[in-house]
């Protein structure tokens, strides 16, 4: 019982960081309609970031403030510079953010080399009852949290409800006064940002190489499309699922196979939806 309680938290506290990732991923689709090949990239970026953190003796979520400023820094540059002149022609910007994505692995291959690294854990682990409770992870479940609490109460203000309208029709918006392009940058930023901060929460769970960011670019993805493009709430309910799915089979299986599970679950949760499966609920 212990050791599925011990599952069941590790599961969310991974699941609610895989969210902030996806939630980014899914923001930049719905406000930008761009679906952001490179946005592994950022999450790897901040993974190294925090990786270097340690070696000032810190511990690794404290990376999570200058990955997200480099993020958003570097997000949005790739939003003006490439983004913004290509925004309608999807299949051209995709095509240039997959190979800014192939880059940026020739580029940590530069920095940090090929070989694989890893995160030391800096804080101490706690025990509840039977149960050992990650003090950094738990910490990097909370700043999830946080992020993605901050992200809901945006899309209840005023600022946040020009980018409902923006979502709804872009033309009507900027006929409103609503400057879309100006919106669309720093969400795209924003989004970079949070790819970035959850690179760096989950770094101390990942081994680091130059292609590591691509199994998160797919999860991404899925969890997107299995919770559809248009719901965020789906797409956090798709992240737990993936946090539950790949704690368990890491656990009770091989962690190798992980990922391959959270993605033959996300993807039968995308054919379920596709073939109307929300629909026969609601019905």
């Amino acid at each position: 019982m212990e050791a599925a309680i011990q599952v069941f938290i590790g599961g969310v506290f991974t699941g609610a960081v895989y969210a902030v990732a996806a939630v980014g991923l899914t923001l930049i689709f719905r406000v930008g309609r761009v679906v952001n090949l490179a946005h592994g990239s950022f999450f790897a970026l901040g993974a190294y970031i925090a990786y270097q953190v340690t070696f000032l003796g810190l511990p690794a979520l404290l990376g999570a403030a200058p990955a997200a400023a480099m993020g958003l820094l570097l997000g949005s540059a790739v939003d003006r510079t490439v983004v913004r002149p290509l925004r309608r022609e999807t299949l051209t910007v995709a095509t240039v953010l997959l190979g800014l994505a192939i880059l940026a692995e020739e580029g940590v291959a530069l920095v940090w080399g090929i070989s694989p690294h890893s995160v030391p854990l800096r804080l101490p682990t706690l025990l509840v009852g039977r149960i050992v409770l990650g003090v950094e992870q738990a910490a990097a479940a909370g700043i999830a949290a946080v992020c993605l609490g901050a992200v809901g109460l945006y899309l209840r203000t005023k600022p946040g409800l020009g980018m409902r309208a923006a979502v709804a029709d872009p033309d009507i918006a900027a006929m409103a006064g609503i400057d879309v392009e100006r919106l669309q940058t720093a969400t795209f930023g924003v989004a970079c940002a949070m790819a970035a901060t959850a690179g760096a929460l989950l770094s101390p769970q990942l081994t680091l190489s130059p292609a590591m960011g691509r199994a998160p670019l797919i999860l991404s993805l899925a969890m997107a499309a299995a919770g559809g493009p248009d719901r965020l709430w789906g797409t956090l309910v798709a992240s737990f699922v993936v946090g539950l799915a790949s704690t368990v089979v890491a656990f009770y299986l091989d962690p190798a196979w992980s990922y391959l599970l959270a993605l033959f679950v996300l993807m039968s949760a995308v054919i379920w939806r596709a073939d109307g499966g929300l629909s026969r609920i609601r019905s």
